[in-house]
């Protein structure tokens, strides 16, 4: 058995292409990444219609730590199913900007909300009745456009840099390793290096 569906789906009806199923894996630090390869068919997703994810809506991790890390589920996915650890929201996108959500939930504010209503257990876990009950401040529509775009813009900025960070440190990692093996080998006369010699006369 698989996700909040019980019986309703086998692990043995997963199929290698169809309506994706989505875990909380593929929601990380604010971002939907599908790392899962699970699918399942048309027919079946349509039994299971009330997990339904569509482009748009917004993806939470019900557990984790900490829990509530949101993210909305991209334009260029299919619909798709969630898991009882993803809580779907869906929004009036006439009235409010899911990125904004997003984010709000993503931020130190948003995190006290979901931490006032987290359950302590194995991992920590959002109370879904309470999460259903939570308030969430909304500036005017044009505002929350607003700032999701201005965040978009700088958040983005931040991630190519940390990329280029990332990069250099396996570069670094890759280096110390061909270093230590290159000395432990004998590709390297480490004993020219450890008499003193090339740092020059050092006596008064």
């Amino acid at each position: 058995m698989n996700g909040p569906f019980g019986s309703d789906l086998l692990i043995s009806e997963f199929v290698s292409e169809g309506v994706p199923v989505v875990y909380i894996r593929d929601v990380t630090s604010g971002h939907y990444r599908r790392v899962s390869e699970v699918f399942v068919t048309q027919e079946k997703a349509r039994e299971l219609n009330f997990c339904r994810v569509d482009p748009g809506d917004l993806l939470i991790a019900k557990v984790g730590d900490p829990p509530g890390t949101a993210a909305v589920y991209p334009d260029n996915e299919l619909s798709g199913l969630v898991t009882q650890d993803v809580i779907r929201l869906r929004v009036d996108k006439a009235h409010v900007c899911a990125k904004h959500v997003a984010y709000f939930l993503n931020s130190l504010a948003g995190q006290a909300l979901i931490d006032g209503i987290s359950i302590e257990s194995t991992r920590m876990r959002v109370s879904l009745g309470d999460y259903k009950s939570s308030p969430c401040l909304l500036p005017p529509f044009r505002e929350q456009e607003a700032i999701a775009d201005f965040l978009d813009r700088e958040t983005t900025k931040i991630d190519q840099m940390v990329a280029k960070i990332e990069a250099v440190i396996d570069r670094l990692q890759e280096y110390r390793s061909a270093l230590i093996t290159a000395a432990v080998t004998g590709k390297i006369d480490v004993r020219t290096l450890c008499d003193g010699s090339h740092y020059g006369n050092n006596t008064a």
